[in-house]
């Protein structure tokens, strides 16, 4: 059931790994998998075979309902333009988007607004700020240096 995109066989491949991986060890019950703590099982996902950070947290975010914040390709683009910071890591750009994000809202509220926050970068990102940016529509254009 799981068809191959973007990457080729890659990502269908991974997938059915991680499905294996939750058959074998946890006998598919994915209450028993997230209902544990975020870290442990972060690191249990990064222990596997192509299941990376943006992945690892992905899964965290949209299938454990964890107040996890993704970074993907699309975030750092923004963070960069946004110029948030020189030394932009993944650990560094989620940081600072949960460290700011977790004064404002509770756990309950973060998982939602994690998930439309991340909806609309890529959003932003698909509409405007492209790898060649378009910027004169941008919302965001008087806060960015292209």
């Amino acid at each position: 059931m799981i068809k191959p995109s973007g990457f080729f066989n890659q990502k269908a491949e991974r997938l059915k790994h991680v499905a294996g991986y939750l058959y074998k060890n946890y006998g598919s019950d994915l209450d028993k998998f997230f209902n544990r703590e975020t870290s442990e099982i972060r690191k249990e996902l990064l222990a596997l075979n192509g299941v990376g950070p943006e992945t690892a947290d992905s899964i965290l975010l949209y299938a454990g309902d964890k107040p996890v914040f993704v970074v993907d390709s699309y975030t750092r683009r923004l963070c960069e333009r946004l110029q948030l910071g020189t030394e932009l890591t993944y650990q560094k750009i989620q940081g600072f988007f949960q460290q700011e994000l977790e004064k404002k809202f509770s756990e309950e509220e973060l998982i939602r607004v994690y998930n439309e926050l991340h909806a609309l970068i890529v959003l932003l990102s698909k509409q405007y700020c492209k790898k060649k940016p378009e910027c004169k529509k941008c919302p965001l254009r008087k806060y960015c240096y292209p």
